[in-house]
């Protein structure tokens, strides 16, 4: 099951490599802190922390900057992180790390929200009970498209039966007062209503819902961010010299990096993509012919 905490974990190991002499220097506090207004912190290793410093929370991401050297006085929550209530002195803390996990899950969110979706999905599978009159049945949430729906086994035979695409449909963009998720499927009619209904889905990769996430997708997604990370989150080339062949202009380290993950990242992508449409092959649908105009 994919979760943003192992997504991340993934992302630390091709960031900082995997072992742990190549990440950041850790330290402890040197006594517990409870509240999140207490700012008067001791650290395992005073001469480590310089004024100007940040602290990261290794566990779940709080930031807090040193005020002055030794680390007696911080301030909570920065960088839009959340101040947490206790820390014990077990718990251990980042000294000013490249990539904080809070870019990190912005990144992870960005990549999941913005480069995934129509180019590949996860497959959802789902049951319905036909009911007389009832022409429309919700979707489960971030299932965005139904490819298939059937009956199986009508005659004893153990056979599928597939629904003809004039048989159904999928509404969408329904008022969200009628239905938590926006899309719905439409039967039209079946070929038994008293059999159940079984249908295939492309079921669209969020944040809110990795857990149903593909291993595919999920193999995937440390490309992009590690690219984006590399780049800043800026891929933009540098300024091509006045009479300077596009091809032979220099390019920065940082965007090499981010071309070079993330042209990992959408051969990935494109054979996955390449592979869910041999799965399902999308269904025909009626088309009106369009008669050619006499000249």
């Amino acid at each position: 099951m994919t979760t943003l905490a192992a997504l991340t974990e993934s992302i630390y190991g091709m960031l900082y490599g995997l072992a742990q002499a190549e990440r950041p220097e850790e330290d402890t506090v040197g006594s517990s802190v409870s509240g999140t207004g207490d700012t008067s912190w001791t650290w395992a290793t005073p001469s480590m922390w310089k004024r100007g410093d940040y602290a990261e929370d290794a566990t779940d991401g709080e930031i807090v900057y040193i005020v002055e050297d030794g680390g007696t006085t911080v301030r909570r929550a920065q960088r839009g992180t959340t101040a947490a209530s206790v820390y014990d002195t077990t718990d251990v803390f980042y000294r000013n790390p490249m990539f904080p996990r809070i870019e990190i899950e912005r990144a992870i969110t960005q990549v999941v929200r913005n480069d995934l979706w129509p180019h590949v999905w996860t497959w959802h599978h789902d049951t319905l009970s036909f009911t007389s009159g009832q022409t429309v049945y919700p979707l489960d949430l971030y299932v965005e498209d139904v490819v298939r729906v059937s009956q199986y086994n009508l005659d004893g035979a153990g056979k599928w039966y597939p629904l003809s695409v004039k048989m159904w449909d999928v509404e969408r963009q329904i008022n969200t007062a009628v239905t938590t998720n926006s899309n719905m499927l439409r039967l039209i009619r079946v070929f038994d209503e008293t059999e159940t209904v079984y249908y295939t889905a492309k079921r669209r990769p969020h944040i809110n819902d990795l857990a149903n996430v593909s291993d595919e997708i999920a193999e995937m997604i440390p490309w992009a961010v590690v690219g984006k990370l590399s780049a800043g989150l800026r891929a933009v080339p540098r300024r091509q010299k006045p009479g300077t062949d596009v091809n032979q202009q220099s390019e920065g380290s940082e965007f090499r990096d981010y071309r070079g993950f993330m042209s990992e990242f959408l051969r990935m992508r494109d054979a996955l993509h390449r592979q869910l449409l041999l799965d399902v092959p999308p269904a025909p649908r009626f088309r009106k012919r369009e008669r050619r105009r006499a000249f």
